[in-house]
């Protein structure tokens, strides 16, 4: 009886273990998903071999197969062939790790589809935990290894990998496929496909001769330095720059870092310190490389891309003041939410926040042609903080309708890929509004991408990037509202914290980050107030003026929220447009309208439940 339970227990565990073994590996198969698209909804090169393809493809001059292993079978490899499928049997097993990324499980996804629709039969599969000890016959058995298994010829090939590269080659008797990102991942994929046969006389075969073979995805991310063991993970980033995260890293090893940069081939630019990150600079050629280190996470964080988008060095020279510095709060003519912000620098110029929705009634042109102390209105900078139509709407109008009357000097964002975004908005097509903007109407406008860290002079005038996508990175932004550009500008005396949109997630980052750092004599309310941010946000930033993005209804909804509740406690004002446009000079003094603002504005019974994707 005894011996029967143990057989049924022994069973029952193999069985549930191999249940596992397909969850892991299928945890995001979408069946309904056509194998001719890949996740960013491009083509795959089953039948184009033009769908994303990134540059600086290279294949390696060594062509020649490696032995196999003397464990497998003498049928299974014939000259350069891997024979995968035959009569009816897949002679390969196709294993990824059993903690598999999401990447990981996409690629491990489309090729086991493809083989499905090539044979008819659904391929053998397993994870690397299922033989995570094992020496025998499963793991010396011939297999595909997608991502970083803990397979030997996996550990070796990634260890072998540079940043920004994709490698596929034979190893033993292990088909190895090593990548990071979706794109290195995607190039892969490619190449495997040009390299199967269809299904002759039974047989799928695997045409070993151009391997091994590798795709370089971007020539200055391939480039850094490659800490040892450190596990991590390369984005595309968007307007021709890269992301790299590094993770369980120290202070010491960004010391270690910075030389190895500086032993590659790169100078160092400059260096900061804010709160307790470390930033540096280093530039070669003509690409720059941009690196953090934040010690509440332990990560080192590194962007490269073109020398051009890197924003100047603060100066730190005084301007001759012929202007009174104001800051103007857009009104909200189109609806109830829209952020615009524009500074009056004291050389005349202005820096204008996003812009409003679009449909505005021309405010921001009305508010800069009031206030313009020159006869041609010069713009030194134009922020936009995230690609929804209630922040960017009013830019894009403003340059269709006075793009040729005013001068904008500098446009400044840090915007994902459009692939990347369309993952949390299918409906936002901002991107290409927005860039080919930028290419066809404003070619004489320079452009930069802003950075954690950095600070951007303008006029005199220093505004302090406190947080940007880059910090969410690696993980996918959940809404798009917490990929905002978080600024700081040091204006007319005081600390000015402008939120944008920035929601639970941002705020929590920020915290993590900054804390004490936070603290700013005046703050802009995130996301127009409606579910802005959290409260702890508003205790370490401590602003004693509020300035609130909306207009009565919105405060009525929303004044008892949380965070709105945790904003107004340490303040002494608090501004509210609404339809009109309200301007704020400097030197600041105070109105005391925090009581008055307050007791004007009661709770609409029933409102403020339900958000909002502006």
């Amino acid at each position: 009886m005894k011996s029967t339970l143990s057989k049924l227990l022994m069973l029952t565990i193999a069985l549930l273990l191999l249940v596992f073994a397909a969850v892991a590996c299928n945890k995001d198969d979408t069946s309904d998903v056509t194998d001719a698209e890949s996740s960013n909804g491009t083509k795959d090169a089953a039948d184009s071999t033009g769908a994303t393809n990134p540059t600086d493809s290279t294949d390696n001059g060594d062509s020649t197969t490696e032995k196999p292993d003397s464990n497998t079978p003498v049928d299974v490899i014939v000259g350069n062939e891997m024979i995968i499928f035959d009569n009816g049997v897949y002679n390969v097993n196709i294993v990824c790790a059993d903690n598999a990324n999401d990447v990981e499980r996409e690629i491990y996804n489309r090729i086991r589809k493809k083989l499905q629709s090539f044979t008819g039969v659904s391929p053998a599969f397993t994870t690397d935990f299922l033989a995570y000890n094992d020496t025998g016959e499963s793991r010396k058995a011939p297999a595909i290894l997608i991502g970083a298994t803990n397979y030997t010829e996996s550990t070796e090939t990634y260890s072998e990998l540079n940043y920004g590269t994709g490698t596929m080659k034979f190893v033993g008797n292990k088909l190895v496929l090593a990548f990071s990102s979706l794109e290195e991942g995607d190039s892969l994929y490619i190449k495997l496909l040009s390299l199967l046969s269809n299904k002759v006389e039974g047989k799928v075969t695997l045409d070993l001769s151009p391997l091994p073979y590798s795709k370089v995805i971007d020539r200055n991310l391939a480039s850094l330095p490659v800490f040892p063991d450190k596990e991590y993970k390369t984005i595309e980033s968007g307007d021709d720059t890269y992301f790299l995260h590094l993770s369980d890293v120290t202070e010491n090893d960004f010391e270690t870092y910075k030389q190895m940069i500086l032993n590659s081939g790169y100078t160092l630019h400059n260096t900061r310190e804010a709160g307790n990150l470390k930033f540096a600079t280093f530039l070669r050629d003509d690409s720059y490389l941009y690196t953090y280190f934040k010690p509440n996470s332990n990560t080192i964080r590194a962007i490269v891309g073109p020398a051009s988008h890197l924003a100047p060095l603060p100066t730190g020279e005084a301007v001759e003041q012929i202007a009174e510095p104001t800051l103007t709060m857009v009104g909200q003519a189109y609806s109830d939410i829209g952020l615009g912000m524009i500074y009056r620098l004291p050389d005349g110029k202005f820096v204008i926040f996003d812009g409003g929705a679009k449909y505005s009634k021309d405010l921001v042109y009305k508010a800069l042609e009031s206030q313009a102390v020159t006869e041609d209105i010069t713009i030194a900078a134009w922020f936009l903080t995230h690609p929804h139509l209630d922040h960017y709407g009013g830019f894009v109008e403003f340059v269709e309708n006075h793009g040729s009357e005013v001068k904008i000097e500098n446009l400044v964002f840090n915007f994902a890929s459009a692939e990347r975004y369309h993952v949390v908005e299918e409906s936002n097509n901002s991107m290409s509004t927005l860039r080919q903007m930028l290419r066809l109407e404003l070619r004489d406008t320079n452009f930069i991408k802003p950075h954690t860290g950095q600070i951007l002079e303008f006029s005199g005038v220093e505004f302090e990037v406190m947080y940007t996508l880059e910090d969410y990175y690696p993980s996918d932004f959940q809404y798009l509202n917490d990929s905002s550009l978080v600024v700081r500008a040091f204006f007319g005396g005081k600390s000015i914290l402008m939120l944008a949109d920035a929601t639970y997630g941002a705020g929590v980052l920020m915290i993590e980050t900054y804390r004490d750092y936070l603290k700013s004599d005046m703050v802009q309310l995130a996301h127009h107030g409606i579910w802005a941010s959290i409260d702890r946000l508003y205790g370490y930033i401590g602003a004693e003026v509020l300035l609130w993005p909306s207009n009565a209804a919105g405060a009525n909804s929303w004044i008892t929220d949380a965070a709105v509740v945790a904003a107004l406690a340490p303040a002494r004002d608090v501004y509210l447009p609404g339809p009109k446009t309200t301007t704020i000079t400097f030197p600041y003094e105070f109105i005391d309208n925090k009581d008055e603002f307050i007791k004007g504005h009661t709770p609409v019974e029933g409102e403020g439940d339900e958000a909002t994707d502006a």
